[in-house]
């Protein structure tokens, strides 16, 4: 098995011209241009494309002779791994609180809270109403 190296510039233009020699039919060039967008032109598209179609019908006429490529080694199957933590499902729930109907407030918030209730209507206006 040959190794590749896939950043290589001239592997991917092979790859490309691989890709194009595998179609059946014609590249819609005017759909590439769309695509591309930023005011990208037909032309500048088959340009682009030239090169690329010729090493595509040389690699057809290359691969004339040639049978199918060799399969794949399968991949190994793995054994699940057994579930030792009770989680089974991903999701954890929570638990209810202890006390029924109490309020999931702190000491602190409920001190302020307690104190801003008790002095709310105390203005110090006792005298006014006896």
């Amino acid at each position: 098995m040959v190794t590749l190296d896939w950043k290589d510039s001239v592997t991917k233009e092979r790859l490309l011209a691989a890709v194009i020699g595998s179609f059946e039919s014609t590249i819609n060039i005017n759909e590439v241009a769309r695509l591309m967008g930023d005011g990208i032109t037909y032309n500048q598209i088959e340009n682009q494309l030239r090169k690329v179609k010729a090493d595509a019908k040389k690699l057809k006429d290359e691969a004339k002779g040639r049978g199918a490529p060799p399969p794949s080694t399968p991949r190994k199957v793995k054994t699940p791994k057994k579930v030792t933590d009770g989680v089974s499902s991903g999701r954890v729930s929570k638990t209810p609180s202890k006390k029924a109907g109490s309020q999931n407030t702190s000491p602190l918030k409920k001190q302020i809270l307690d104190y801003e209730t008790d002095d709310q209507f105390n203005y110090g206006d006792d005298e006014l109403y006896t």
